[in-house]
């Protein structure tokens, strides 16, 4: 109760945090008619560990409306997006209310300003209008993953070609967390809230996932991945997204807990039942089991064609950004630049580089490296073979041991060429590059080097909500 409110509680003008039967309404779940106001930790699109414990067992058996039985929508055929027109239903017909009730506003402050230009031109069109239909649009194309990966600086270069619309937000978490939108690096491997969906309910692990809704809703969406060696991800997200009193002895003692706590699962459960299975990263500050690429990407092999799926490591975008942008485009049906529309996109800052308190940590130590490159050097070799391509085994990228980050930026010495050591990395025409260090310098810019190669950088992702997962 805040001071100065007359003993009244404030009402939240988010409409999904008044009461049980909004909630009821919007997610299909019947949840406790006792609770007069719906508390905070039951409220589907805050951080997940704050889910009551016991949500599971009351509420997700009695959904009824799932994605898998919708019938397929009819799209326009006159758009590249997936989009229709729908009829408004009564209610909807006051106008403005479909933007001034949309969830967006509660916490996208870009969505706000948006939706306020969009309400004024609504209600001109619906006094117009005798029969107002809606244009509703599902992406064309998702960036999915992964986390620290440089997602967010790949979603910038897409985003700012002439014939993709940016959304106003660029990591809605629609599929993994809040279903509103997408452009999420979760939307690959975030499938936490499996068991809220009635068709998993009572399962060990997830019979649906992400890739199975978007398929079915979307069976022409381009899916964007691009991955980063796994341990150098590691540690880059524990920088990332602890605030406070990082160091390399907590780094250690996180990465000895997780591993530990996998293994222990699976001595009980497969594999992909611990990846999917929350608890197993609860307690820990390091998110050891995103890095197990090749669990998330076979769930989304086995229902989209190959040809919808492009996965590129951010070794080669940050070698050679050109000719990976021009990959990226052309995969997805963009038309060609010119040059100067290239050398903008090309040339603009590049995104959340890593803080200089940050580099200061230096570089993990050398029993932490030892231990995560273990851990998941099969995992890679499973990675490589699931997409038939050896520069999955990242074994021209070589983490420097602590202490070598000291060079300036734009020195290649983040990874150590092995060019001369393993003939995959001269075949491959993977260089040395120093992700980290060029990005720990905040005047560094990606520039154009010649027309066939650009800088090495490190693009890293915008933060979402971490919780430990």
């Amino acid at each position: 109760m805040m001071p100065g409110d007359g003993g009244r509680r404030r009402q939240s003008p988010c409409p999904l945090l008044r009461t049980p039967p909004t909630l009821a309404r919007t997610l299909g779940v019947l949840c406790p008619g006792r609770l007069r106001l719906l508390p905070l930790a039951l409220h589907p699109h805050l951080k997940r560990r704050l889910l009551h414990p016991r949500l599971h067992a009351r509420c997700i058996c009695a959904a009824v409306i799932t994605v898998v039985s919708m019938p397929p929508i009819e799209f326009l055929p006159n758009y590249k997006a997936p989009c229709w027109y729908e009829n408004l239903p009564l209610g909807d017909q006051i106008p403005g209310t479909p933007y001034t009730r949309n969830l967006f506003t509660c916490f996208s402050p870009n969505a706000r300003t948006l939706f306020l230009e969009m309400h004024a031109e609504w209600a001109v069109s619906t006094q117009l209008a005798s029969n107002p239909k809606r244009l509703r649009c599902l992406p064309y194309f998702y960036i999915a993953g992964m986390p620290k990966c440089g997602s967010t600086d790949l979603y910038r270069k897409v985003t700012q070609h002439p014939e993709v619309v940016r959304p106003p937000m660029k990591e809605s978490h629609w599929w993994s967390k809040n279903r509103f939108g997408d452009g999420s690096a979760s939307t690959l491997w975030d499938n936490d809230d499996w068991w809220r969906l009635p068709e998993n309910c009572g399962r060990d692990e997830p019979l649906y996932t992400n890739a199975n809704y978007i398929r079915h809703l979307t069976p022409h969406a381009r899916v964007l991945v691009i991955l980063r060696q796994p341990t150098d991800r590691l540690f880059s997200d524990y920088l990332y997204f602890q605030k406070t009193n990082k160091s390399l002895a907590e780094f250690h003692e996180h990465v000895v807990l997780s591993v530990s706590k996998l293994k222990s699962c699976m001595e009980q459960l497969s594999l992909r039942a611990c990846v999917y299975d929350k608890r197993i990263a609860s307690g820990v500050k390091v998110r050891l089991r995103v890095g197990i690429y090749h669990v998330y990407l076979a769930e989304w092999l086995k229902v989209f064609p190959r040809d919808q799926i492009l996965v590129i490591r951010l070794e080669d975008y940050a070698k050679n950004l050109k000719q990976t942008t021009r990959r990226v485009y052309d995969f997805l049906g963009l038309r060609k630049l010119s040059r100067e529309e290239e050398d903008k996109i090309l040339q603009s800052p590049i995104a959340n580089a890593r803080k200089k308190k940050d580099k200061d940590l230096g570089f993990m130590w050398e029993d932490t490296h030892r231990l995560l490159r273990d851990f998941y050097q099969p995992h890679n070799e499973k990675l490589a073979d699931l997409l038939g391509d050896p520069r999955f085994l990242w074994t021209d990228v070589h983490s420097p041991t602590n202490g070598s980050t000291d060079h300036p930026a734009g020195a290649d010495n983040h990874t150590e060429s092995t060019s001369g050591e393993d003939p995959r990395a001269k075949t491959l025409g993977v260089s040395s590059i120093n992700l980290d260090q060029v990005a720990a310098d905040p005047g560094y810019r990606a520039v154009r080097v010649d027309d066939q190669e650009d800088e090495g950088y490190d693009a890293y992702e915008d933060a979402d909500e971490y919780n430990g997962r």
